[in-house]
């Protein structure tokens, strides 16, 4: 039953994602603006342990003018008003801790958080319109996919402490996964050669599982199993797109030198 859950909202989600995709422009924004926020929430809840009452506005606030303006910014490609942005945020969030005399190592963990959650996730826009948004989530979910089935068949050496049900069988079959469903993407859109999707795919699996077991160090010391509940059967915002934030700087840089 639980398989059964993880995998019909595992399918609406991948679903409602390409849809937003496929649409573009606005349906983007508002798909970037909606998991963003909600991953601040999880991010913050998580590491400054804030209660839903006393959930810090300012960010919130801050990640959607970061998402608003960086959408504006990527498609003019002015990327100095996102950088501007980015420092502006950051002195906001000192003078914040200051003026309210609160612990400066606060300000670390969110500025820490805009970096994570919404600078990452406001990358996304680069890539809306080309194939590499694809390609973001084969390596990504198709990664998480694999490495789920082929390690509760096969898995049986653990890979790290950090998370326990991990296993080297398991990272092996994220990697080989992604990799074919990669080269059936390739041959059916004809924009990848094989040798070039393999690459961009097996580095950015790895990438992925890194991305993954990076939150699950977070979960680990806050000593919680997820960040959220908003997914049936997957956990948080954070819980699906943990891999996801970590792929997406990798691919962006890729789909510049590339093209």
């Amino acid at each position: 039953m639980k398989l059964l859950k993880r995998t019909l909202t595992g399918i609406f989600i991948l679903a409602l994602s390409f849809f937003f995709i496929s649409k573009g422009g606005y349906y983007l924004l508002f798909m970037g603006l909606f998991l963003s926020s909600i991953a601040v929430y999880e991010l913050e809840n998580t590491v400054n342990r804030s209660s839903l009452k006393g959930i810090n506005v300012a960010n919130l606030s801050t990640n959607l003018i970061f998402n608003v303006i960086f959408n504006v910014a990527m498609f003019n490609k002015k990327y100095q008003i996102a950088l501007a942005l980015i420092a502006l945020a950051c002195l906001f969030q000192l003078a914040n801790y200051a003026i309210l005399d609160k612990d400066i190592k606060l300000m670390y963990r969110n500025i820490f958080i805009y970096l994570y959650i919404t600078v990452s996730f406001s990358l996304m826009y680069l890539i809306s319109k080309s194939e590499y948004i694809w390609l973001l989530y084969i390596c990504s979910w198709g990664t998480d996919t694999s490495a789920y089935c082929v390690g509760m068949l096969f898995g049986k050496h653990k890979l790290t402490k950090i998370s326990p049900k991990k296993t080297v069988e398991g990272a092996i079959g994220g990697v080989i996964g992604s990799i074919l469903i990669a080269l059936i993407f390739s041959l059916i859109s004809g924009k990848f050669g094989v040798i070039e999707v393999i690459a961009i795919v097996f580095f950015g699996s790895i990438i992925s599982q890194i991305g993954d077991i990076s939150a699950s160090k977070i979960k680990r010391n806050a000593n919680i199993k997820d960040f959220g509940n908003i997914f049936i059967g997957h956990g948080g915002v954070m819980d699906r797109f943990d891999s996801f934030v970590f792929v997406l700087p990798y691919i962006v840089i890729l789909f510049s030198i590339l093209n």
